[in-house]
């Protein structure tokens, strides 16, 4: 699906996406909109910070900048 808002379900779902080893159908644009969506307090959240989409948030960064982090947690047999 498009990238539409950043709210918690859908930084949620990036960050599994990248858990499950398919950041690859997170949506071109989605990280710049998930650092444009960072409150003034350095956190992120809906109307204000929550740890739950701070978390989530961090986690897709990390994700989607740091190499060597592509390996699925959940490895499929071939």
């Amino acid at each position: 699906a498009d990238a539409g808002e950043v709210t918690d379900l859908a930084v949620e779902q990036s960050a599994v996406l990248h858990y499950l080893g398919a950041g690859d159908r997170v949506p071109a644009g989605w990280l710049p909109r998930v650092l444009a969506a960072q409150r003034t307090d350095g956190g992120w959240g809906e109307r204000v910070s929550t740890w739950h989409m701070t978390l989530l948030a961090l986690w897709t960064i990390l994700a989607e900048t740091e190499t060597g982090l592509d390996a699925s947690m959940i490895q499929l047999d071939p």
